[in-house]
């Protein structure tokens, strides 16, 4: 994914990326702060408590999943395709480093595949942890985002299971919602047919999320 990136030249500023994926950043940013304050109290099963949930229910259950299509089938200069990578190239940079205390072998040859963090420092365990600002109100995004996501799986799994549909892509979806959860979904409201992964997605207003 990140092969033909280089984060001097390609990588977007805050505001030039999605609406998802500043939304993701912001949750990233509030877990590197976690697991830098974990490390700094020698706290280091916290640490891994804290990455293992970044990794596993974050970054590749949901956001690899649904940047991949921008990621593998976008023009390389494509700018939402560049946004996703500004995301993956400092998930990458930041969990390598947060994964390093542990995951020693590991985290040193993943920073050693990519030339920009051996630019940066010879050695991961040699790495300084990045500073990004917690943005508290993107990492809250996400969440209202993940919540958007489980209502609309909610609805299309048991037409998945009855084999009527066979993907979600052949889903439309119409998201009821009021609140910050309304809010959300009309903030995102051209990007959730992508964050959903299905055909079509309709916001009506109302007084509970459903789907």
């Amino acid at each position: 994914n990140l092969s033909d990136f280089d984060p001097a030249k390609d990588a977007l500023p805050e505001e030039k990326l999605t609406g998802v994926d500043r939304a993701f950043r912001g949750f990233l940013a509030s877990r590197v702060a976690a697991m830098r304050a974990a490390c700094t109290r020698l706290e280091f099963h916290r640490l891994m408590d804290v990455l293992l949930d970044a990794c596993t229910v974050h970054l590749s259950a949901v956001y690899l999943d649904v940047s991949k299509d921008r990621l593998y089938t976008l023009a390389p200069e494509d700018p939402r395709r560049r946004s996703a990578q500004t995301v993956v190239w400092h998930a990458l940079h930041d969990l390598a480093i947060a994964a390093s205390p542990a995951l020693v072998f590991t985290a040193e040859e993943a920073w050693q595949h990519h030339p920009a963090l051996l630019a940066e420092c010879e050695s991961v365990h040699l790495a300084r942890w990045s500073e990004p600002a917690a943005d508290e109100g993107a990492a809250a995004e996400w969440e209202r985002l993940l919540e958007l996501r489980a209502a609309a799986n909610a609805a299309i799994e048991p037409l998945r299971a009855a084999k009527t549909i066979a993907t979600t892509q052949e889903a439309a979806v119409t998201l009821t919602a009021g609140g910050e959860h309304l809010g959300c979904a009309r903030r995102h409201q051209a990007e959730l047919v992508d964050f959903l992964k299905v055909a079509a997605v309709t916001v009506v207003e109302g007084t509970e999320l459903t789907a």
